[in-house]
C-alpha cells in the first residue's frame, strides 16, 4: 500500500475518514513516509558468509548515504569493516581510521589499519550497526562514520576516510577483512540520503 497524505482537520472537528484522505483497505506505510522525508532504500542484503558486496549502488542521485546492520559474527567477535568499489574491483589502500570504544567502565581509543574502513565491532550476540557514506561517488575524498552498540553494553564509534580523489560504484563489508575465517549473519540495507 502506498502512503496516504492525512487532511487537515482543524480544532472541534470530527475526524472523519473523507477528513483524512483515508480510504478502506488502505494502511500509513510507514517506509514510503520514510522514502518521502528523504531517505531512500536502494539496496538490501541477507549475508552469511564473510562479506555482502553492494555494485552500482553510489551514483550521481546522492551524494551522501547510510547503512544498517543487525547481525552476529557467530565465529568471534570482530570488527565490521568496508572498502570502496569501482566496478568488481577494491581499492585496498589509503584508508585512515578511528575508533573509540565503551565497554564496562572503560574508555579507549585506537587507529585501525590503512587497507579498509573500520566501522565498529560486531559481536556473537545480537549486534548493530549504522554508518554514513559521505561523497564515494564524487572525484574526491571519501568519509565515514560508523556506530555500534552489541548485546552487554559496549559502544563503538568510528571515524575514517579513503584519502585517493576517486569516485567508486560501490561497497563491500566484511566480517574483519584481515580475518578471512569469520563472517557475518544478518541483514544490511544500504540508503540513498536525498
Amino acid at each position: 500500500m502506498a502512503y496516504v497524505t492525512p487532511g487537515t482537520v482543524a480544532a472541534g472537528d470530527v475526524a472523519t475518514a473523507a477528513a483524512w484522505n483515508v480510504l478502506t483497505n488502505d494502511v500509513i506505510d510507514h517506509e514510503t513516509r520514510i522514502n518521502n522525508s528523504g531517505m531512500v532504500l536502494i539496496a538490501s542484503g541477507t549475508v552469511s558468509n564473510a562479506y555482502q558486496t553492494f555494485t552500482s549502488v553510489f551514483s550521481a542521485t546522492y551524494a551522501n548515504y547510510f547503512v544498517t546492520f543487525r547481525g552476529i559474527c557467530p565465529t568471534s567477535t570482530t570488527n565490521l569493516d568496508c572498502q570502496l568499489l569501482s566496478g568488481a574491483t577494491a581499492a585496498t589502500t589509503n584508508y585512515s581510521n578511528q575508533r573509540l570504544t565503551a565497554s564496562s567502565t572503560s574508555v579507549s581509543a585506537s587507529a585501525t589499519g590503512t587497507n579498509s574502513v573500520d566501522l565498529g565491532v560486531i559481536t556473537t550476540s545480537i549486534s548493530g550497526l549504522s554508518a554514513y557514506i559521505y561523497g564515494p561517488f564524487l572525484a574526491s575524498q571519501t568519509a565515514f562514520t560508523g556506530q555500534s552498540g552489541v548485546t552487554g553494553g559496549r559502544l563503538d564509534i568510528a571515524g575514517g576516510a579513503h584519502s585517493t580523489a576517486s569516485s567508486f560504484d560501490g561497497i563491500k563489508f566484511y566480517a574483519d577483512v584481515d580475518e578471512v575465517t569469520r563472517f557475518l549473519t544478518g541483514t544490511f540495507k544500504l540508503y540513498g540520503l536525498a
